[in-house]
């Protein structure tokens, strides 16, 4: 695995902040994820223009598919907005994913609408951050 970072220099044409971590805002945690993709940043540049097209598409499915009692279908959404999240560590969009992926699965239905929202809003936080990064 490729070293992590040290405070001070810059990765991928990036800041490191402090403790080497690539953290832009706190939304994600791009070092982390760039050592997990030994240091790839095509991939990593990739893997960002894949969660810009998916999320919103997703987020749109999963959104559709609890209004129209399609469960199978919002599970399926919520689990894999949790991935795309998950890919640049980006936990409070992961950690929003994952409470709507657990409510639907144990169909527990009280106050999902604030948990969509809120992860409506930690998705953009990370789209964001996902645009300054690569800026």
């Amino acid at each position: 695995a490729a070293p992590r970072p040290r405070p001070g220099r810059r990765a991928h044409g990036r800041s490191v902040g402090p403790g080497g971590a690539l953290d832009v805002e706190g939304f994600l945690d791009a070092a982390s994820a760039l050592e997990r993709l030994d240091g790839d940043a095509e991939l990593f540049d990739t893997l960002i223009e894949v969660f810009r097209q998916d999320s919103i598409e997703l987020f749109e499915q999963l959104s559709v598919s609890l209004a129209t009692g399609n469960l199978r279908e919002a599970e399926r959404a919520a689990h894999s907005l949790k991935g795309l999240a998950a890919n640049f560590d980006a936990r409070q969009a992961t950690e929003a994913a994952s409470r709507i992926e657990e409510a639907v699965r144990s169909r527990m239905f009280a106050g999902i609408e604030p948990r969509v929202k809120e992860l409506g809003r930690r998705l953009e936080e990370l789209r964001t951050a996902l645009d300054r990064w690569n800026a």
